[in-house]
């Protein structure tokens, strides 16, 4: 092996144990790439790397193989190690595929309300009576209770208005 192609490898195995720990599987990287492949388009379209980042995983995967069981004469280049330890890196920030998806999930989470379907029974449901959901500062927001006191503020404003015209 060549000098790249030894600090190619080092960089691959970092990333590959990496993936190993997050994904708690025998194999790093090719768990990656297959947790990627069975994951819905309308996740993926929240990545805008998702094809560039699949393909470049699939590409230093290759190479990785090439090195260790070719014949010496790897297409190793700089821009692979690169791509190796930048997207080690992004795992490491959450800026990768998986967890820019895990991040616009926690939000839309927070960001949902619960809703009680008619069909729906109380054991089957938290009953919430005031349907408390939270804002993305995580402040109560008990919109049914408010929604009631504005709606009483408006009918006595009313009543008022109308004694007043008689």
């Amino acid at each position: 092996m060549n000098n790249i192609e030894i600090l190619f490898f080092e960089n691959y195995k970092k990333l590959d144990n990496l993936c190993k720990d997050i994904l708690n599987e025998e194999q790093g990287v090719t768990s990656y790439i297959n947790e990627m492949e069975r994951t819905p388009l309308g996740k993926r379209r929240f990545v805008p790397t998702w094809e560039v980042d699949y393909k470049n995983l699939k590409h230093v995967r290759w190479i990785r193989n090439d090195i260790a069981h070719g014949n010496g004469a790897s297409v190793c280049e700089q821009t692979d190690i690169d791509f190796v330890v930048s997207f080690y890196q992004r795992i490491m920030n959450q800026t990768d595929p998986f967890g820019i998806i895990h991040k616009r999930e926690s939000v839309k989470s927070v960001s949902q309300k619960k809703t009680i379907l008619p069909s729906q029974t109380d054991s089957q449901v938290n009953y919430n009576p005031i349907n408390t959901s939270y804002d993305y500062n995580g402040n109560a927001n008990d919109s049914i209770a408010v929604k009631l006191l504005i709606g009483i503020i408006i009918i006595v404003v009313l009543l008022i208005v109308c004694m007043y015209m008689n």
